[in-house]
């Protein structure tokens, strides 16, 4: 049996309804989180010990990581990818991509290194990398839609008049 032809269509950057909210939804997570552990961070309750939010925070915005990397893993294949290939919005793709894998090793070193300037170095550089991507999605977003804008105005009108062409 022969296989079925498919007409060649390029595939769609668009990311869907679902996986966008989501990512929407896990920044906005990690960066409340965030920003609420450096506020609470080094104060102490009545009793002299750490807030005990700190734990509650860590928790949650580590498995908010754990998922971001998840859904972030999501993109490259259909997304990431298919965009590169077309040269589209590699500009503010690649500072995204730059800026998790930035988050993904700072975390990772506030985890697992060991030594105070080692350790300052990753706490500011999660930091700095992680409030910075929002504003990176926002300008990626925002660079795509008005990129998808000019190229639907072109299709609707294709044609040219002569003197357009002279």
């Amino acid at each position: 049996m022969r296989p079925r032809v498919i007409p060649h269509r390029p595939p769609t950057l668009r990311v869907g309804k679902a996986r966008r909210r989501l990512l929407y939804l896990l920044l906005l997570l990690l960066v409340a989180t965030g920003a609420w552990w450096l506020v609470l961070n080094g104060k102490t309750g009545q009793d002299g010990l750490p807030d005990p939010a700190l734990h509650w925070l860590m928790k949650v915005h580590g498995g908010a990581a754990m998922l971001m990397l998840f859904i972030s893993g999501t993109f490259l294949h259909n997304h990431v990818l298919n965009a590169w290939q077309q040269g589209r919005n590699r500009a503010a793709g690649s500072l995204i991509a730059a800026g998790m894998v930035l988050v993904g090793v700072s975390g990772y070193g506030l985890y697992y290194f060991d030594g105070d300037a080692l350790r300052g170095m990753a706490e500011w550089l999660h930091w700095i990398a992680g409030f910075s991507l929002p504003a990176l999605l926002w300008w990626h977003i925002a660079q795509g839609r008005r990129h998808r804008r000019e190229r639907k105005k072109e299709l609707v009108f294709p044609i040219r008049t002569e003197q357009e062409t002279k």
